[in-house]
């Protein structure tokens, strides 16, 4: 799946492309909008352009594309930290190289405004234009910056980030990075690189969307005009070097798990009533509990009593303990001779004696009783793992999981996410949170 998407993107990019090199009369129609405007309103055109696709793919959670318009917006403006005397010119005095670029540049920024689906291709496309404005810049005496990073923080960073800063003539310039605290720890400095230590505090975002930290880089430039350059007059020069946080909830999660387990059911049953009969002697009949139960005998003797229903020459004799189990119950009755003279001429009635006796106790029988327990919710983090009790009757389990940037995955097992790791174990569902790679 994953080479389908790798040949997918690829192909809407090739598209793209080839949908640039294919238009002349779109281009035309660019150029002629454009042509009596200067190259700062054309660029800010394209930068107006620009924050608007960094602001929606803010509120889609989508860094990737965030992070390639910042991109494309630093190049553009280094272009114009390294041509200024082109700025208040007519745009269509510029190279017809350099026009081809910046309508290329508006046109993607416009499609990616556009194309939500192609939106990430389009947009790297885009600095990949830009990036043929900085390397037509010719070599200088000028100082200006060419890129940084990490343009997106590591959502797992917990004391500092370096910040690298790369560009021309950077010795010269005593850059300095401002801070919400102060300046950053410059370590190194070099011509064409400066590193900085970062805390991870000055770069605080938002707890569920992803957020923008603009630092601000201060640094010394040559002054325009001849003489300056001939005394080496500098000025300030003031860059915006934007940082990409992500949330620090990296989603939030719905779990909820179903039990199956077997239960005791007690319910107190009278068996049938059984008939005894005989002379002079006890009788022992078996008692059999409800179809489908049994005898709860663990209860003990005492909870088990028989019911007499009617005799002659008999009584029912109680239950027989030692000889009683869970199947049935034994119980006995003593039985004596009728003998009896009644009325006149006189009636003999001669036999054996009989007595009706029933078990009365409780009974009981193992049912299956399913139960889904009480939902748990709440978030989860970047820096720790989340660990959720799964009790040993369990039958099911949903893990529900909504990340920062749109997306909703169910779990019912074991299983991974860009953001994170599903892990279960014996008594416990362990989410583990893991550094996006992409960053």
């Amino acid at each position: 799946m994953t080479g389908i998407l790798r040949y997918q993107r690829i192909g809407a990019a090739v598209s793209l492309a080839l949908a640039l090199t294919a238009m002349p009369a779109a281009h035309a129609q660019v150029a002629a909008a454009v042509g009596g405007l200067t190259t700062s309103a054309t660029i800010s055109q394209i930068f107006s352009g620009l924050d608007q696709l960094i602001s929606s793919a803010q509120d889609a959670g989508d860094y990737l594309t965030m992070r390639a318009a910042i991109e494309a917006k630093g190049v553009i403006e280094t272009w114009k930290e390294a041509n200024k005397e082109l700025l208040d010119k007519a745009f269509s005095e510029l190279s017809e190289t350099q026009r081809q670029t910046f309508n290329n540049a508006r046109q993607l920024t416009e499609r990616a405004n556009q194309d939500v689906a192609n939106r990430l291709e389009t947009t790297q496309l885009l600095v990949n234009q830009a990036n043929q404005l900085v390397e037509s810049i010719p070599f200088s005496n000028n100082t200006y910056v060419t890129r940084y990073s990490p343009r997106v923080k590591p959502a797992q960073s917990k004391n500092a980030v370096t910040l690298r800063v790369n560009g021309v003539n950077l010795d010269k310039a005593d850059p300095v990075l401002a801070l919400n605290q102060g300046s950053a720890t410059r370590m190194v400095v070099g011509p064409m690189e400066v590193l900085y230590t970062v805390p991870v505090t000055a770069l605080q975002g938002d707890a569920d969307k992803l957020a923008i930290v603009p630092l601000k880089l201060t640094y010394t430039a040559p002054k325009e005009g001849f003489w300056n350059q001939l005394v080496g007059a500098r000025e300030a020069v003031e860059r915006q070097l934007p940082i990409v946080t992500l949330p620090s909830n990296l989603g939030k999660f719905t779990f909820v798990v179903e039990t199956e387990a077997q239960q005791k059911e007690v319910a107190i049953w009278t068996a049938q009533q059984q008939k005894f009969e005989g002379k002079n002697k006890n009788v022992r009949k078996v008692a059999t509990p409800k179809a489908g139960w049994r005898w709860d005998w663990e209860q003990g003797v005492a909870a088990f009593k028989q019911v007499g229903g009617g005799g002659e020459a008999g009584s029912c004799n109680g239950v027989k303990e030692s000889e009683s189990t869970a199947d049935g119950i034994v119980h006995s009755a003593h039985l004596d001779e009728i003998k009896s003279v009644k009325g006149f001429p006189p009636e003999v009635k001669w036999g054996p004696g009989w007595q009706n006796c029933a078990v009365t106790g409780p009974i009981y029988r193992m049912v299956i009783v399913k139960a889904k327990l009480p939902a748990q919710a709440g978030l989860m983090t970047w820096t720790e793992d989340l660990r959720l009790p799964i009790p040993q009757d369990f039958k099911s389990l949903q893990l529900e999981v909504s990340t920062f940037d749109g997306r909703k995955r169910i779990f019912t097992d074991t299983g991974a996410d860009k953001f994170f790791d599903v892990i279960r174990g014996g008594s416990e569902l362990i989410i583990h949170p893991r550094q996006p790679a992409d960053l």
